[in-house]
């Protein structure tokens, strides 16, 4: 898994660094709703402001089923 976040956008490091933790966090949580083979994911986070975990969760929930549905 790959995750960027944008130094344009987040000129701290300690704000990207977090962004990603949360990120991670989702991703943890939900690996239980993953598919069955390998995949490669790639996210960029685009948001100009930082999101609470709530709304990153639901926001990967979404995409993992996005993805299920496709394959």
């Amino acid at each position: 898994m790959l995750i960027s976040v944008s130094k344009r956008n987040f000129k701290k490091a300690v704000s990207r660094n977090k962004i990603k933790r949360l990120i991670r966090e989702a991703y943890r949580n939900l690996q239980d709703n993953m598919l069955v083979f390998p995949v490669v994911l790639s996210l960029h986070y685009t948001a100009k402001e930082i999101n609470p975990y709530s709304t990153i969760f639901h926001a990967m929930q979404k995409g993992i089923e996005a993805l299920k549905s496709k394959y």
